[in-house]
């Protein structure tokens, strides 16, 4: 249990941070996207990640996308990844979640322009501890963090 308790307080600074971000900065830095594409990545303990399903969340987040017209691209283009951290307590009883939400976006270094790397410009995250019963809340943060993502993009990229 030890191991779930930092595991969450970690996650709760990270959580804490990246909400910092205001309206000014995800203009500057989602505006002028024409989409994205949808990554998603699951780790941790096996027995945490059991009945999670890396297509089924995938489809979830590109649905939810696509229905507020953000449209989900399969090549080129920015990264939106989500990652899933889980795991399970010693006994069993209970276990451990860390979402992060990232975009991630091909950025230049103003010392070296040739330089290119990728670099998150969109962070959103979720933490807890859950019983057995697990399923429903990771269903609903999911959807959660990305409507949070899709509002920042679509209010620095206004429809015409």
């Amino acid at each position: 249990m030890r191991t779930l308790t930092v595991i969450l307080l970690t996650g709760l600074a990270f959580s804490r941070v990246s909400a910092q971000v205001d309206a000014a900065t995800n203009s500057a830095w989602l505006g002028g996207l024409h989409g994205v594409r949808v990554w998603v990545d699951l780790e941790g303990s096996a027995d945490a990640r059991a009945g999670l399903d890396t297509a089924q969340i995938q489809t979830v987040v590109e649905l939810r996308l696509r229905s507020v017209g953000i449209p989900v691209l399969t090549s080129d283009g920015p990264w939106l990844q989500l990652e899933v951290d889980a795991y399970q307590s010693d006994d069993g009883s209970a276990a451990t979640y860390c979402l992060r939400l990232t975009l991630l976006q091909l950025a230049t270094l103003d010392r070296s322009p040739t330089a290119h790397v990728l670099a998150p410009t969109f962070t959103r995250g979720a933490v807890g501890i859950f019983g057995r019963d697990h399923m429903a809340s990771l269903e609903r943060w999911v959807p959660d963090l990305v409507d949070q993502f899709a509002n920042a993009y679509l209010a620095a990229n206004p429809k015409r």
